[in-house]
């Protein structure tokens, strides 16, 4: 687990938090769920590793599965970029634009912080 933040020129508009998580996603316009993993996820958006392309504005249906709980956080996010990595993975930046549950999921993302500061020490 890491904390990154970009300068002004690093395009990112909010401070991100490494983390591996299980995701469920599924095109908005249909499709079929899929399984992939996130590795940073901020207050904005998330980043994630999978087997398909992605369109840029696209709306996809995502599922985090969060550590340690049962019930999934559900949120609609918009496609802000992807690229090719290796193969055939490719991963994403997704911006947040519903997300049910928003309590829940800030108090994850804060309990997540705590526990890296505290490790810092």
């Amino acid at each position: 687990m890491g904390y990154s933040k970009k300068n002004k020129k690093g395009k990112r508009k909010s401070q991100r938090l490494g983390l591996n998580l299980p995701v469920k996603f599924k095109k908005a316009k249909g499709g079929s769920t899929q399984t992939c993993f996130c590795s940073d996820i901020g207050g904005k958006g998330i980043k994630i590793h999978l087997r398909e392309n992605l369109e840029i504005n696209d709306k996809v249906k995502l599922s985090l599965c969060l550590q340690d709980e049962s019930k999934p956080i559900d949120m609609l996010c918009r496609v802000a970029w992807c690229k090719k990595e290796t193969g055939d993975e490719f991963c994403a930046g997704l911006e947040f634009l519903e997300i049910k549950e928003k309590r829940r999921f800030i108090g994850f993302l804060t309990e997540k912080l705590l526990e890296l500061f505290s490790k810092d020490k």
